[in-house]
């Protein structure tokens, strides 16, 4: 029985390494922007790994995107400023850019450096690929299954959920007060709101409840003036409370 649990042990381990070298071939993405139409991918080398003194980066850029017309030099320093915090010892980078429709490239493959604040090599002209030591194979276009939505994160102490928060807080105080008229068109607020949101349910729960207490407190704390529109009263109320709780 020792024995068997060895080997157990042992093909464990073993397919947690290929699992490890399967997803280090896989490119990284650094950063995109849906308003730009943009993804940033960094490539792994022949070891494996994507992070290093030179990176290897694949811009796609989808067709309706802006920067197809504008260039993207002017985004270079701030796709600079995401190498350097998500790869400290990055210092340049080869980069091609290609579009999302046919994955063709758009110019050629041009350098930049962290001293140049991460522009081109020779502004506004293709760079020649630096000579390297060992040949570092030039970036790929990324296969369309890489294209990924955002993740959803955790927004309940976030100010991207302030609108969410004010929908619903503004809704459960109508409700609290029996206000009839209103509730419908709260509670339309609160639905548009949502979608605007990339957070996990857990957290979306979290502002619900958190919306909800307010709500309490401010009807509980008479706030709110009988002169008072009441649903422009639980906006003014509840969008005090967003910026109290969501910092």
């Amino acid at each position: 029985m020792v024995g068997a649990g060895r080997i157990l042990l042992v093909l464990f381990a073993i397919s947690q390494l290929l699992i490890e070298i399967t997803q280090a071939a896989e490119p990284v993405r650094l950063a995109f922007s849906d308003k730009l139409g943009v993804s940033v991918f960094a490539y792994p080398d022949g070891s494996g790994e994507w992070c290093r003194a030179k990176l290897g980066v694949s811009i796609l850029v989808k067709d309706d995107s802006p920067l197809l017309s504008q260039g993207i030099d002017g985004m270079l320093p701030k796709f600079g400023v995401t190498f350097a915090e998500k790869c400290p010892v990055a210092a340049g980078a080869t980069i091609a850019v290609y579009k999302a429709s046919d994955r063709s490239q758009i110019g050629k493959s041009f350098t930049v450096a962290k001293s140049d604040n991460w522009g081109r090599s020779v502004p506004g002209q293709p760079a020649p690929l630096p000579i390297a030591a060992a040949p570092v194979p030039p970036p790929v276009p990324v296969p369309a299954q890489a294209e990924v939505p955002p993740q959803p994160v955790a927004c309940d102490h976030l100010p991207v959920a302030a609108d969410y928060f004010i929908a619903a807080c503004t809704l459960h105080g109508l409700e609290f007060r029996r206000q009839g008229d209103g509730i419908e068109a709260a509670r339309t607020r609160q639905a548009e709101a949502s979608k605007a949101l990339q957070c996990t349910p857990q957290s979306m729960t979290k502002v619900s409840d958190m919306a909800q207490q307010a709500a309490l407190r401010i009807v509980n704390s008479g706030a709110i003036s009988a002169l008072m529109d009441f649903t422009d009263g639980m906006q003014v109320e509840c969008r005090k409370a967003a910026t109290e709780q969501l910092k």
